[in-house]
C-alpha cells in the first residue's frame, strides 16, 4: 500500500493549482510572494473486482488587497479586487459558482441515487464551473504576489473547499519557503543591523478564520442576536416525497427523514449557543467573538405555535424539539407571523428567521391573510395559491420593517415540485423584483424557498440569496453555516505571518462546528468529519500595522497555503505519519 501522507514539493503556479485540483487528495490554494504545494497521488488497482473510490478536491478563491488606490496589481475590475477563480471573463470578481452541488445535479437531471449519475454529475460540474478559464490571464504567476507592501496594507483571500463522493477529514497547511532581507536599505540600517535575516514573517500580522463566503470576518463583537427557527413537522417530513400525499398508497415512508432533521436542528442550537474561548490566540477586544445569542423556536405543522420563547438555555430547546413529531398541513404563514410577535418585541442588534422544511406552504384559510395579519393582501392577486404568496409577504415584511435577515433550508426538496401558476402576478407585481420565474410559468418549491431568503442591508447582505438546499447528509453542515451568519464567525489562528507558518505546519484540522469546538463546556461533539458536496469557506487575512517601521524596507517573505483532505472511513488518526 502506498504511504498516504508521502509528498512531493513542487512549484506552484495558478495553472498548477487548476490542474492539479481535481484527481488529488492534497493541494494547494497558493499564497505567498512565491509558493509551493504538496500533492499526494491516488491510486487505483485495475484488473480486479475492487473499484478504489474517488476523494475529490477542488478549491477557488477570491482574493483583495487594501493597498494603494490604484495600481498594476489590481485586476481589471479595479480596487481592491487581485485575482479569483473561477474567472470567465478575467476582471477579478470571482463568478458565481452553486454553493449547492447536490441541487444543481437534481436541476440538470442527474441521478445521485446512483454510482454512475453521481460521477458524470461531478464531473460535469468541474467542467462547468472549475475549467481553465481566462484567456491571456498569466496562470504561471504565483496567487498571491505584492512586491510594494507598505504599513498600513491588508490583504485578504477566502478559499472555497469543495470535495466530492465521500466525507473526509481536511486541515489547513502551510510553510515558509524563503524570508529574505534583500540588503539593507540607509533608513532600514539605522534601526536594525541584521544583514541576513528579514523582518517581514514577524511584522506581518495573519488573522485566519471559518468565513461565510464573503471574505470579511464578522464575529459578533459584543452584540445582541435573536434567532428564531422555524421547524416544519408536517406529515410529509415522515414521507420520500414532499409534494405526494402522507401514505402508503401515495408515497415512500422515510422512517429516518425527521429523525436526522431533529437532529441537524438540535446542531445549529449548539452551535448557535456556544460562547467560542479564544483567550489563547491574544485577539483585540474588538475581534473576540462574544455575540449574547438567544434562540426561539416556532413549530409549524403538526402543533403549529412557538414552543419555546427567547432563551439561551440548550436543554429547553433540545427536549422541545425531541418531542415533536410529524403531522397535518404547512402552516408556514401561521409560524412567520409568530416569528414577527417575537422579533417586533425584541432590540437585538441582529435579528434571523431560519426556515427548516421540506414543502409548500398549503392553500388553506390556515394560510390565507387575515383581519390581523401585518401585511394586506396583494391588490389584484387573485390566490391560487394563498400559502406561497402570502409566506412571501410576511418574509419582505420581516426583512423591511422588523429587520430580520431570513435563511430557508430547503430538506430533501427535489426541483419541479410546483405550485400553481397564480403566484406569478403576484412576484411580476414586485414581491421578489428581478427574480426570473422561467418559461414555465411556474414556480417550484425550491424557488420560493430562495425567492423568501433575500436579506435586507447589513453585515451579510453581500450574498444575494441566503436559501440553502440539503438532503439527510447533509443538513448539518448547512445549518452551521447558517450559524456561522447569525451567530459570527470564529478564528483558527491570529498571529504573525511567523507564528501561523509554524502552527500550520504541522496542520490544523478544520472542524463542521467551529463555534461548539471553541466552547470547552458545551456538551455537544466535536464534528471533524466534513460532508461532501457542502462547501466550506477558510479567510487568510493579512496586514502590516501602520506603526511597523523602517526594518521592514526591501524585506520578502514566500510561503506556501495548503488545503488536504484525507478520506474518513476507517480512519482513526487522520493525517498521522504512517509507520
Amino acid at each position: 500500500m502506498a504511504d498516504k501522507n508521502s509528498t512531493d514539493s513542487i512549484g506552484l503556479s495558478r495553472r498548477k493549482v487548476l490542474a492539479g485540483l481535481g484527481a488529488v487528495g492534497v493541494a494547494s490554494a497558493g499564497a505567498g510572494l512565491g509558493t509551493t504545494a504538496y500533492f499526494n497521488d491516488t491510486e487505483s488497482f485495475e484488473g480486479n473486482t475492487l473499484t478504489a473510490g474517488q476523494l475529490d478536491l477542488l478549491v477557488d478563491w477570491q482574493q483583495t488587497y487594501n493597498g494603494p488606490a490604484e495600481g498594476p496589481m489590481y485586476a481589471p475590475a479595479g480596487y481592491p479586487y487581485i485575482n479569483a477563480y473561477p474567472d470567465s471573463d478575467g476582471d477579478g470578481i470571482q463568478d458565481d459558482v452553486p454553493q449547492s452541488f447536490v441541487i444543481w445535479a437534481k436541476r440538470n437531471g442527474y441521478d445521485l441515487n446512483t454510482a454512475q449519475g453521481t460521477s458524470d454529475a461531478v464531473a460535469d460540474f468541474k467542467d462547468a464551473f472549475f475549467a481553465d478559464l481566462g484567456e491571456g490571464q498569466d496562470w504561471e504567476a504565483p496567487l498571491i504576489s505584492l512586491d510594494d507592501v507598505k504599513p498600513g496594507d491588508t490583504g485578504e483571500v477566502t478559499m472555497s473547499l469543495h470535495f466530492f463522493n465521500n466525507p473526509a477529514y481536511v486541515q489547513l497547511t502551510g510553510a515558509k519557503t524563503d524570508e529574505s532581507e534583500n540588503g539593507l536599505t540607509e533608513p532600514e540600517s539605522e534601526v536594525d543591523d541584521t544583514a541576513d535575516a528579514g523582518e517581514l514573517g514577524d511584522a506581518v500580522d495573519v488573522l485566519i478564520w471559518n468565513d461565510d463566503g464573503d471574505n470579511v470576518y464578522e464575529p459578533r463583537n459584543g452584540q445582541d442576536v435573536d434567532v428564531v427557527v422555524l421547524f416544519d413537522t408536517s406529515c410529509s417530513m415522515d414521507w420520500a416525497d414532499s409534494s405526494a400525499g402522507c401514505n402508503a398508497n401515495q408515497n415512500t415512508a422515510a422512517p429516518e427523514k425527521f429523525p436526522q432533521a431533529q437532529a441537524g436542528a438540535k446542531a445549529l442550537f449548539e452551535e448557535l449557543l456556544a460562547e467560542p474561548d479564544v483567550s489563547g490566540l491574544g485577539l483585540p477586544a474588538d475581534m473576540v467573538p462574544d455575540a449574547n445569542v438567544r434562540v426561539a423556536l416556532v413549530e409549524y405543522g403538526n402543533n403549529t405555535g412557538v414552543k419555546q420563547p427567547f432563551t439561551q438555555d440548550l436543554d429547553a430547546l433540545r427536549d422541545e424539539i425531541d418531542g415533536m413529531s410529524p403531522g397535518s398541513s404547512t402552516f408556514l404563514p401561521t409560524a412567520l407571523e409568530e416569528a414577527i410577535d417575537l422579533l417586533e418585541g425584541s432590540e437585538a442588534d441582529e435579528k434571523c428567521v431560519v426556515v427548516i422544511g421540506d414543502g409548500q406552504p398549503h392553500d388553506e384559510p390556515n394560510n390565507e391573510p387575515g383581519p390581523n395579519s401585518p401585511v394586506s393582501p396583494l391588490a389584484g392577486v387573485t390566490y391560487d395559491s394563498w400559502g406561497a404568496t402570502y409566506s412571501v409577504q410576511l418574509t419582505e415584511y420581516l426583512e423591511q420593517t422588523v429587520g430580520a435577515n431570513i435563511l430557508t433550508v430547503h430538506y430533501e426538496v427535489d426541483p419541479d415540485v410546483s405550485l400553481a401558476q397564480g403566484i406569478d402576478t403576484a412576484f411580476a407585481q414586485g414581491t421578489a423584483p428581478g427574480y426570473d420565474i422561467g418559461t414555465d410559468g411556474e414556480i417550484d418549491t425550491i424557488e420560493l424557498f430562495e425567492i423568501m431568503a433575500s436579506p435586507v442591508s447589513g453585515d451579510i447582505a453581500d450574498l444575494s440569496r441566503f436559501s440553502f438546499a440539503a438532503d439527510r447528509d447533509r443538513l448539518v453542515c448547512v445549518l452551521h453555516r447558517i450559524a456561522h451568519l447569525c451567530a459570527g464567525e470564529v478564528p483558527l489562528f491570529a498571529g504573525s505571518l511567523n507564528g501561523a507558518l509554524q502552527a500550520l505546519d504541522d496542520g490544523v484540522l478544520l472542524v463542521g462546528n467551529p463555534r461548539v469546538e471553541a466552547d470547552p463546556d458545551i456538551d455537544a461533539p466535536v464534528r471533524s468529519v466534513l460532508e461532501w458536496s457542502c462547501t466550506y469557506y477558510i479567510g487568510f487575512e493579512w496586514s502590516v500595522d501602520a506603526a511597523v517601521g523602517n526594518e521592514i524596507q526591501t524585506d520578502s517573505i514566500e510561503f506556501e497555503l495548503g488545503v488536504a483532505a484525507e478520506q474518513a472511513r476507517h480512519n482513526d488518526t487522520p493525517f498521522a505519519t504512517a509507520p
